[in-house]
């Protein structure tokens, strides 16, 4: 069932699964809501016993027992419940539509861990087969085994035991011995069309077909055939080197893992030397800012002391210069004059020089490339 959570999960909701195994339908029955798929249904059995299983449709009459009296949790517990309701019962909880009694049989079927006995079936009976004979297209169990050995029609079929049978690949296990268009047995083999056909195909579509042998005739020996161990040779061949391509493509697959961590190692490698590069350009770039920071900040601290300076003298003058008007005498004050404009006029000079040093005008810091 894991695939089919698997194509569930990959878009799918209608699911078919081809078995012969009876097992697989009670896990289907028992996993069906964990699936999540809407519809499964189950390709059962071979020959003319072959039949689809609607999953969806059991299991949700399984469900409908909720509704009362249903508190098993076995399929089996469930048919044998189920059986032993009176028909009017089932009609009343409206079971006989949902759950028909041929279902009720398939579960019982499917509950037993071996495929039962067909003749047995047909009379109500169920009891493990032994063996398949695939002429009759029939599983029998060990009390029929002997009558058909014996019965005149049936004695020379040759039978196979049914653990050898499940085993066979469901291609074989489909392939019909009666005709699918009338239900008549496959009696001749038409090489022109490649195909078996029984007594009515010949006569209404093979009337011109020239290479028409027994079909017994044609398939006698096929096992010890050279088509047949061609055939063996070419599988294994083609399944040895689809298995060399496999293991080579896997190899493959490890290398570019091996290839993708060199390349990571590499860009990892490259990344930090580029980051070890711009750490040092950074130290450089800041080293020079600070530097230039600090040597602009001597400049400005030189300057405005020298202007400190040159203003603590003006402002003296500007002192001397208000109390001579208020108290000194003109003698004084024209003496005074003199002095002062010779000192103002030196100041003057000097606050010209300051003004076209340039250290006076606005200053950017400018990074430097390196």
């Amino acid at each position: 069932m894991i695939h089919v959570a698997d194509a569930v999960r990959d878009g799918f909701k209608k699911i078919s699964i081809t078995t012969v195994d009876t097992d697989v339908i009670v896990i289907a029955i028992s996993v069906f809501k964990d699936t999540e798929a809407e519809e499964i249904w189950l390709a059962f059995a071979t020959g003319k016993h072959f039949h689809y299983i609607p999953i969806h449709d059991i299991e949700q009459s399984l469900v409908l027992f909720n509704l009362g009296f249903y508190q098993y949790s076995k399929p089996l517990q469930v048919a044998t419940l189920y059986l032993h309701l009176q028909d009017e019962e089932r009609k009343q909880h409206g079971y006989m539509e949902c759950f028909p009694r041929e279902t009720i049989v398939i579960i019982i079927i499917m509950a037993t861990a071996q495929p039962s006995c067909d003749i047995c079936l047909n009379l109500h009976v169920t009891k493990s087969a032994c063996v398949w004979c695939s002429e009759c297209e029939e599983a029998i169990c060990e009390d029929c085994v002997q009558r058909h050995r014996i019965q005149k029609a049936t004695k020379n079929h040759k039978t196979i035991l049914i653990e050898d049978y499940q085993q066979l690949p469901i291609s074989i296990l489909n392939i019909k011995l009666e005709c699918g268009d009338h239900n008549q047995k496959l009696d001749f083999y038409c090489s022109n069309h490649n195909e078996p056909c029984c007594t009515r195909c010949v006569s209404e579509n093979h009337k011109d077909c020239r290479d028409l042998k027994p079909l017994p005739e044609v398939v006698e020996g096929v096992k010890s055939s050279a088509a047949f161990s061609d055939l063996e040779d070419r599988v294994k061949d083609l399944s040895q080197v689809i298995g060399q391509t496999i293991q080579e493509k896997l190899n493959i697959k490890s290398e570019l893992e091996v290839q993708r961590n060199s390349i990571i190692s590499e860009v990892e490698g490259a990344r930090k030397a580029i980051n070890i590069h711009l750490d040092k350009i950074q130290d450089e770039l800041l080293n020079n800012l600070t530097t230039n920071e600090a040597q602009q900040r001597d400049n400005i601290d030189r300057l405005i002391g020298k202007l400190s300076k040159m203003q603590n003298s003006v402002n003296e003058i500007v002192y001397a210069v208000e109390k001579t008007k208020q108290h000194a005498s003109n003698f004084q004050t024209f003496l005074g004059v003199n002095k002062w404009i010779i000192e103002i006029e030196n100041h003057e000079s000097e606050w010209k020089s300051a003004q076209s040093d340039q250290s006076m005008a606005t200053v950017h810091l400018q990074m430097r490339r390196c």
